[in-house]
């Protein structure tokens, strides 16, 4: 099994944001966890997030993260 580690943690403004999508969500959470992490964004393989409240489903996504 790979060895993997969660060096950055991030979140977006928590409260009611109907004009944002959940990728514009998703986009602020993984900008805010890769300046926490001290890391460059070309050095990320992967950034998970995740939501509490929807119940709908929110397909998968490949968002470019600006360098």
């Amino acid at each position: 099994m790979r060895q993997v580690a969660v060096i950055g943690v991030g979140m977006s403004v928590f409260g009611k944001q109907p004009e944002r999508t959940l990728v514009d969500l998703g986009t602020e959470a993984c900008r805010a966890a890769i300046k926490d992490a001290g890391i460059k964004p070309n050095s990320v393989e992967v950034c998970y997030c995740a939501n509490l409240y929807l119940m709908q489903g929110c397909p998968q996504r490949r968002v470019l993260v600006k360098r």
